[in-house]
């Protein structure tokens, strides 16, 4: 299959690998590397917002905001960005890396039993830092499963796309190991599994403006008990969460879209635009308008 990224200046083809699993979804993966020579490609894979994508930087300075967050640019370091979330690279100098493009359906290719992604906090739900940075002998690791990786993804062989798949889950895998050692408190126990599982009905229902009362119900806990939960996992209370999760979405349209100020409000299921403004604006400092103009 093949992708048309356009960009401002100038448009290019991106071949992406489409694999069928036995769903009859397309499984997605693409990997290419880039240096100062090819640095303005970087801009244009940004652009694919429905494939994950995992940003293996080998050196170079700048930043990457990731869902209007910025964070600097380390030697050695990975970044992990979900389908859909805004990101771009800015004051990038001297770089060099790798960017490895998947669906969430190319995980889950031959019918694999395990649900990577929905187990992996730097891929589930914004609310963890989406980084690692990493030593030498951490870094030869990752390098040496992306060299695999390279390598059976070029010759393509009879069963590549099987081997690409279980390579892949190695990388992540790997990453999940080294994440779960840097982050205090990331152990999965009780309030661990609670909070993940809130987030991720969260990301199902923002758009129905469940209370917390209902999502507490759902997850068969009080709605105190939830508050308490994500406070100790995640330094915010439930209520914060849900609204951080309104306004983003707000923002990703506002950034992406030329959808009215209305058209958003409605899109976000409320039924006053001048209320959807009020609350933007309390929640963020800035009108829905000003925002955009901001960020474009």
């Amino acid at each position: 299959m093949e992708q048309k990224i356009i960009s401002m200046k100038n448009s290019i083809t991106l071949p992406v690998s489409k694999f069928i699993n036995n769903d009859s979804e397309p499984a997605i993966f693409d990997l290419f590397e880039w240096d100062k020579t090819n640095i303005e490609y970087i801009d244009l894979i940004l652009n694919c917002q429905n494939y994950n994508k995992v940003l293996i930087f080998y050196e170079g300075e700048g930043n990457h905001e990731i869902d209007f967050i910025k964070y600097p640019i380390y030697n050695q370091s990975i970044h992990f960005v979900t389908a859909r979330q805004v990101h771009l690279l800015s004051s990038i100098s001297n770089a060099s890396g790798c960017c490895i493009l998947f669906s969430n359906e190319f995980l889950s290719f031959n019918n694999a039993k395990i649900n990577f992604l929905r187990d992996l906090y730097f891929f589930q739900n914004g609310q963890l830092k989406p980084i690692l940075i990493l030593s030498d002998e951490e870094f030869k690791i990752f390098h040496t499963l992306l060299e695999l990786l390279k390598k059976v993804f070029f010759e393509k062989h009879k069963f590549y796309r099987d081997i690409l798949q279980l390579y892949m889950q190695a990388f992540i895998l790997n990453a999940k190991q080294f994440y779960d050692g840097f982050k205090i408190g990331v152990n999965k126990d009780d309030c661990t599994i609670v909070v993940n599982n809130f987030l991720n009905l969260v990301e199902k229902h923002y758009k129905e403006h469940y209370t917390l009362n209902q999502y507490a119900s759902l997850l068969h806990i009080t709605s105190k008990q939830l508050s308490s939960f994500c406070k100790k996992y995640l330094g915010k209370n439930a209520y914060t969460l849900i609204e951080e999760k309104i306004v983003l979405e707000a923002k990703r349209l506002l950034f992406r879209t030329n959808k009215s100020i209305k058209e958003i409000s409605f899109e976000l299921n409320f039924e006053d635009p001048a209320y959807f403004t009020r609350f933007f604006k309390k929640e963020t400092g800035f009108a829905p308008h000003d925002f955009r103009k901001n960020v474009q």
